[in-house]
């Protein structure tokens, strides 16, 4: 980071000194308060924006420019940095460190956020050398400036505990041969840590890097902490080649395997979690955290923990046993705006024989939520595979614009629960897509719901589409809202461009339940979805009472058969009619030569490939792809689905489809329609034809020479 010409202090026991500004130093177990978080108190004069110049941590700044605006903020640690911006438009500030009272304060040091140009991010004072304990930062805006301005803003702090951190890239292998040594530095390949112990408990600086050895096996836990910032992430990996590296209990409920507490900027990935209570625990004591990565997991056999049982002692607000759980227990409650983590991202992992993602923050069923659907934000959970557990596969609680794309949820194995059974919970959300996804195979275990996905609680804006729900013994999706929960509301929900298949066999409801029992139901838009098999009909008022007054139903159609491409998609080529074809320079469609098991997919030349929810065009002869279905006899058939980019890094695509080469969408013998970059709302792809028997129906994605264009689009035939 650039270094203007500002204050910075450097603390001795005795006094303050002047000196040059600079970073803090990599070897610092430095973590980080955004400016929102509680240990900051504003006088009047300070103002609070979420919407600062780009650039700014968390996407919030407090700013001030009336003279004797004094913000404060404890902390305790030997160091401190001031981290804001600087303009055109800002001026000075007395900036101190005194005792933690706030008392006893070391000398003043003025700082000028000055600069002809917009910077943000900077580093404005930095105090070292302090004793360990607790401190107070004080800032005091003066409202006179070397400039024209008179602003100061304050984005957030850095803080050193004193404690030593890790920094850089270590290594950990204990095979057999690999000269391993907890005594050593682990900064080699050829003299790596044996196990955890070198590590555990420590802080990860900026930029580090630990990564295991692939083909090694490691007893758990491994616990980190550690605030990496936007362009130096931290990373917990692998290294090498062959298996994945694995983390292990002993197969006891209380056991762990990777714990990270409180992290900003990380990339968890390419780890095997197995054999114990717990996967991947992720949990939070303190506001303004931002920047999560998880990919390429591997997490089974993780079991014991079951409906909150008292396995849970060191975590009591967890509740199963799952692959992923970010818990904001550790935070007493958030209020709307107020935030624990945003910009998460979990993707391409498999799960099995144990829960998948939870996102967890008590919702306080009986009154006012204890966190609002702010704690969690912008989540992004994309192409993972979830098979078969005893508790509810998904939990998303407290949590706001949510993506949840591309996911296969196997659900069965789901075993009887009191309260009632469900694959995927949502309680406390706001701004919610869930599209593209499998939500199949909910037992009957001989209690109430059932359900593949249940809207619980004070839902808002939730929308289901492109989906194909099958086979769950109660509703595909229900939505609830019970008589003892004064502050439940269940609003915008909108269910549209689904296929339902064999739902509700097992119990009093249809593909779609509507479970109320208050005066004012659910208010939810349901249409152009398509629907099969199902004793109770297709939406279903479990209580009959009130009417469903604000529920909107149109062009919603019982079809006789349904061709769903997601959950039809095979190794064998042609298989269910479906085929994965490119489009060759001779001018032909060919069907894709390489199937790959895990992950499961065809792929051909120029980068090009399709899985069950992703079609991504190559490049050079490989520009095209398309899913491709042979017609197994003649009729009228319907087309349903969502086609949209993938990721919001994704490159824009041109989609089409066409009937015998001919364009039928998005108009009959036009052109693609052109998708924009990271478009990951997209469009319906819905369209009525009259086929023959092998005739044949092309989902074609294009992407001339872009890379990245990953496209999402699980459509589905049905004949009327």
């Amino acid at each position: 980071m650039r270094a203007l010409a500002l204050g910075l202090a450097l603390i001795t026991a005795a006094a303050i000194a002047i000196a040059v500004p600079t970073e803090q130093p990599a070897s610092a177990a430095v973590s980080t308060l955004n400016d929102s978080a509680p240990a900051f108190s504003y006088s009047s004069g300070w103002t609070y924006t979420t919407n600062p110049p780009s650039g700014y941590a968390n996407g919030d700044a407090h700013y001030a420019t009336s003279a004797g605006a004094t913000a404060t903020v404890a902390f305790t640690g030997v160091s401190v940095t001031l981290i804001g911006g600087t303009n055109s438009l800002h001026g000075r500030a007395d900036v101190k460190v005194c005792d933690g009272s706030g008392s006893n304060c070391g000398a003043t040091t003025i700082v000028d956020s000055y600069s002809p140009t917009t910077l943000t991010q900077q580093v404005l004072y930095t105090a070292s050398g302090l004793p360990g304990g607790s401190h107070t930062l004080v800032v005091t805006v003066r409202s006179d400036s070397t400039g024209q301005g008179t602003y100061t803003d304050i984005d957030l702090i850095s803080v050193d505990d004193g404690l030593t951190s890790i920094t850089g890239t270590r290594y950990v292998d204990n095979r057999v041969g690999s000269s391993c040594s907890n005594s050593g530095a682990g900064t080699s390949t050829s003299t790596p840590w044996c196990d955890f112990t070198p590590v555990n408990d420590r802080t990860l600086a900026p930029g580090a890097q630990v990564l295991l050895a692939r083909g090694a096996s490691f007893a758990g836990p491994l616990r980190l902490t550690g605030s990496g910032t936007s362009s130096s992430w931290i990373t917990l990996g692998a290294y090498g080649a062959g298996a994945l590296p694995i983390i292990h209990g002993s197969g006891l409920a209380t056991d762990r395997t990777v714990i990270v507490t409180n992290p900003d900027y990380w990339h968890i990935q390419d780890l095997e979690l197995t054999n114990a209570g717990m996967g991947l625990l992720i949990p939070f004591t303190s506001l303004g955290h931002t920047g999560l990565d998880v990919h390429g997991l591997w997490a089974h056999d993780l079991f014991g923990i079951f409906n909150g049982r008292g396995e849970v002692a060191d975590y009591p607000d967890t509740q199963n046993s799952s692959a992923i759980t970010i818990t904001a227990a550790g935070v007493p409650t958030t209020s709307l705006g107020q935030n624990v983590l945003s910009n998460i991202s979990i993707r391409d992992n498999r799960t099995q024989n144990t829960s998948g993602v939870y996102l967890m923050a008590d919702p306080g069923f009986t009154g006012t939520p204890s966190y609002a659907p702010s704690t969690f934000s912008n989540i992004d959970v994309t192409n993972n595979r979830f098979e078969e557990a005893k508790a509810p596969m998904i939990a998303i609680e407290a949590s706001s614009n949510v993506k949840f794309v591309g996911n296969w949820l196997d659900c069965k194995g789901h075993v009887y629960e009191p309260q009632g059974t469900t694959c995927f919970f949502l309680t406390a959300v706001d701004d919610v897509v869930i599209q593209n996804n499998v939500v199949a195979n909910m037992p009957d275990n001989s209690t109430h719901d059932q359900t593949g996905i249940d809207l619980e609680y004070a839902v808002n804006n939730v929308r289901i589409r492109g989906n194909l729900f099958a086979n769950n013994a109660g509703a595909g999706v229900e939505m609830l809202q019970l008589a003892n929960r004064s502050n439940d509301f269940s609003t915008g929900t909108v269910i549209e461009q689904n296929a339902f298949y064999n739902n509700g066999a097992s119990g009093q409801k249809g593909h779609i339940a509507i479970d109320s029992y208050v005066s004012t139901p659910p208010q939810a838009t349901i249409r152009d979805n398509v629907y099969q098999v199902s004793p109770n009909g297709f939406i279903s008022n479990v209580n009959g009472n009130p009417p469903l007054t604000n529920v909107t139903q149109s062009n919603n159609l019982s079809v006789s058969s349904i061709y769903p491409a997601a959950s039809q998609f095979s190794s064998t080529q042609g298989q269910n009619g479906w085929a994965s074809q490119t489009y060759s320079d001779s001018g032909v469609w060919t069907n894709m030569a390489t199937y790959t098991a895990v992950p499961s997919k065809w792929s051909a030349g120029g980068g090009s490939s399709i899985d069950a929810f992703t079609l991504t065009p190559g490049v050079g002869s490989s520009q095209w792809v398309a899913r491709t279905w042979t017609a197994p006899s003649a009729g009228t058939v319907r087309i349903t689905g969502r086609v949209a980019m993938n990721a919001v890094t994704a490159a824009g695509s041109s989609v089409l489809i066409e009937r015998n080469g001919t364009p039928v969408w998005p108009t009959a013998g036009g052109s693609y329609y052109n998708l924009s970059a990271g478009d990951r709302n997209g469009v319906d792809a819905d369209v009525t034809l009259a086929v023959a028997a092998g005739d044949t129906i092309r989902f074609v994605v294009y992407a001339g020479n872009a890379t990245g264009a990953a496209t999402s689009w699980t459509p589905s035939i049905s004949y009327q």
